[in-house]
């Protein structure tokens, strides 16, 4: 199986995930905008070939480097681990006709007041939630949702620019610090136990 990695050098743990791959009997292709001797030397040796591109997050750019690739070269599946390169990813399968995530269910990921507005369409409770791209409009949302809430990116990555917000006076100092960022999901906090658990999935069975 020959698979196309977005970004196999960077972040630093993307080269684990090309080594994993290699080692499973796949054939690695690596796309990105590191050139190929500043790669980390673990991802050089588990890659069968590198295509450098002059902007990471020029998808036609991508697209025509992927589809000249599989014109040479069947390539089986994209991949990426880089949260920022889900969407990417989702382009270059629709653009080679893929399997795996589409663009439309990789937004849901990426998007997170998208996210909530489909599990509340399929009646699963989540908290009361807004998504806002202005000081007004964040302000707004916090007065109908009511303190303390939740401000954070509507396609943010860990917990940066996260803000537990208990007052109208400590968004007010919150506001300034998250200009930079292009809209936000404002959100009730609630409080609970959080599970998760992890599982592999081979052949279509976990």
């Amino acid at each position: 199986m020959n698979v196309l990695f977005f970004s196999p050098g960077f972040p630093n743990e993307m080269p684990a995930f090309v080594e994993g791959l290699a080692r499973a009997g796949a054939t690695v292709i690596g796309i990105g905008d590191q050139p190929v001797a500043a790669l980390p030397e673990r991802a050089r040796r588990a890659l069968t070939h590198y295509e450098q591109v002059a902007q990471l997050w020029d998808e036609e750019a991508l697209i025509r480097t992927a589809q000249e690739l599989n014109r040479r070269v069947r390539i089986d599946r994209v991949e990426s681990l880089w949260e920022p390169g889900i969407l990417i990813a989702a382009r270059l399968r629709e653009a080679l006709q893929l399997p795996g995530l589409s663009y439309a269910q990789s937004e849901l990921f990426r998007d997170k007041e998208r996210m909530k507005q489909r599990l509340d369409a399929a009646g699963i409770r989540t908290p009361r939630h807004a998504a806002a791209r202005s000081e007004e409009g964040i302000r707004e949302a916090a007065e109908r949702i009511g303190y303390p809430l939740i401000v954070k990116p509507i396609a943010g990555a860990g917990s940066a620019d996260t803000h537990r917000v208990e007052s109208s006076a400590e968004l007010d100092q919150i506001l300034p610090t998250i200009r930079h960022v292009e809209e936000v999901s404002v959100e009730e906090v609630s409080e609970g136990g959080e599970y998760t658990f992890d599982t592999i999935g081979a052949g279509g069975r976990v």
